[in-house]
């Protein structure tokens, strides 16, 4: 709260949180006091969550909050859909039960993929697609070459690309980072809309070094936040540093892809 007001912006629609609100979910003393510190927030705003490695599937995560369950009964609210105006937003949970990699390459992604194939149908009224979830999958910094985050860079990037995906934002790496425009293996496209990638997660725990790597449009290790606008014209990205200045560096600004 204290960050949007320090950006001079006005009051968003709702926030979208990219998960790991606490470091350990099975402790809820450690939820009373980040809904104590959001609680500003909060009466002004829904909340729409990912799911956090660190949030850990725990009871407290799962009953504290309430989020969309459209079509897949046995998601557990932690993969869903929504159209909100012209942004079509898909949240995915890439921490699965038991450590289990191959779900993300199972049931989840069948959903995906039938989700994005009505959402392309429909990008004549709802022409942006954005996509969320925690462990970002051409990040730069600590956890880009782990086993979990090569699994998810392999799995569900080449779906981003096949339906136009037009933006991913996650967390886990705390810094900000904005990636190239990407095909579906990560490299920079070249006569055509790529996937961008950005990472917004410096707003609490220990911040980690900025790094680049091929796919690196611009990173910074700071507290960070972004604004987004979107009209049926036009999509716009402002990342903001927790003292309200512009990340100039990372600003996005899209216009449709063709139909």
């Amino acid at each position: 709260e204290q960050m949007l007001r320090s950006s001079g912006m006005r009051q968003p629609d709702f926030e979208v949180f990219s998960g790991d609100a606490v470091f350990l979910g099975q402790i809820q003393g450690s939820w009373d006091l980040w809904f104590e510190n959001a609680a500003p927030a909060m009466a002004r705003m829904p909340f729409v969550l990912a799911h956090g490695n660190h949030d850990g599937l725990a009871i407290n995560y799962l009953v504290q909050f309430a989020q969309p369950q459209a079509d897949a009964p046995d998601q557990d609210e932690l993969y869903f859909s929504m159209d909100y105006g012209p942004v079509h937003l898909v949240v995915l949970n890439d921490t699965p039960r038991g450590g289990d990699l191959s779900s993300l390459a199972g049931q989840q992604l069948t959903w995906l993929r039938g989700d994005l194939t009505r959402a392309r149908m429909n990008r004549g009224r709802v022409p942006w697609i954005i996509v969320v979830h925690h462990k970002p999958c051409f990040g730069s910094s600590v956890h880009t070459a782990a086993v979990d985050t090569e699994f998810i860079r392999r799995t569900w990037p080449p779906v981003y690309d096949e339906f136009g995906v037009d933006i991913v934002f996650s967390g886990h790496e705390h810094d900000f980072e904005l990636s190239k425009e990407l095909d579906a293996t990560g490299n920079e496209v070249s006569g055509r809309r790529g996937t961008l990638y950005m990472v917004a997660a410096g707003a609490g725990a220990e911040l980690y070094e900025a790094r680049q790597r091929s796919w690196t449009r611009y990173s910074e290790s700071v507290v960070n936040f972004l604004l987004v606008h979107a009209t049926q014209r036009a999509l716009e990205v402002t990342p903001h540093r927790g003292d309200g200045t512009v990340i100039s560096q990372g600003r996005v600004m899209l216009t449709p892809r063709p139909m």
